[in-house]
């Protein structure tokens, strides 16, 4: 199976995961991991949902601000989230012919 199937097999089911997480779940290095997302974003298979630059007001309308720790860590750059578009959900969805 190629790492973009497993990447979107994985984002598909497991919702919303850190980058260790998904590294962990594909036995597969975070920088690896984060090369084939970009990747992938360039193709059109995942889209950056969620980009905030750290600093006042940045993390207002983010939809994973209650659980974040990212506001308080000194993480520098801001948070990103990736999801399927409907281009990559067709690695999720397609049935090979029989």
């Amino acid at each position: 199976m190629s790492a973009f199937k497993r990447i979107a097999l994985c984002l598909n089911s497991e919702g919303i995961v850190t980058m260790r997480q998904l590294s962990r779940e594909l036995n597969m290095p975070v920088h690896s991991l984060q090369g084939i997302m970009e990747h992938m974003v360039r193709l059109g298979l995942l889209r950056i949902e969620g980009r905030q630059e750290s600093g006042k007001g940045a993390c207002a309308f983010c939809p994973l601000k209650k659980g974040c720790c990212s506001r308080n860590s000194g993480a520098v750059g801001g948070t990103r989230y990736y999801t399927l578009t409907k281009k990559g959900r067709t690695l999720v969805d397609f049935r090979p012919p029989n």
